[in-house]
């Protein structure tokens, strides 16, 4: 597991990006590896194109998006089927382990 902070107002599509390609380059060292990246916004996400970068990894990957507070009301239009909308932050930690489980139980049936 790998912790990116990106505090100074970097946009989200690079972030992303940059995360997406170090995982790629990490798991190909692997023959068979399971690729999962989970996001978190406030939805500040600056310039360019999540959906763009949500295609050239997803055959890679699964890249999950999670909004916080203000961006939970926008997160399904970006992130579709991955998106976890969590309005109240204290709620996190159950919306967050909800969604692991489903997508261990869609990846490994």
């Amino acid at each position: 597991m790998v912790l990116l902070i990106a505090d100074q107002g970097t946009p989200d599509v690079i972030t992303l990006d940059a995360a997406s390609e170090s995982m790629k380059r990490f798991s190909d060292k692997f023959q068979r590896s399971y690729n999962f990246i989970y996001f978190m916004t406030d939805g500040q996400s600056g310039s360019g194109s999540i959906q763009e970068v949500l295609k050239k990894h997803k055959r890679d990957m699964v890249i999950t998006g999670i909004g916080l507070a203000k961006a939970s009301n926008t997160i399904s239009k970006t992130w579709g089927k991955n998106a976890v909308a969590v309005p109240d932050v204290s709620k996190l930690s159950e919306a967050f382990i909800r969604k692991i489980e489903d997508q261990i139980d869609q990846t490994f049936d």
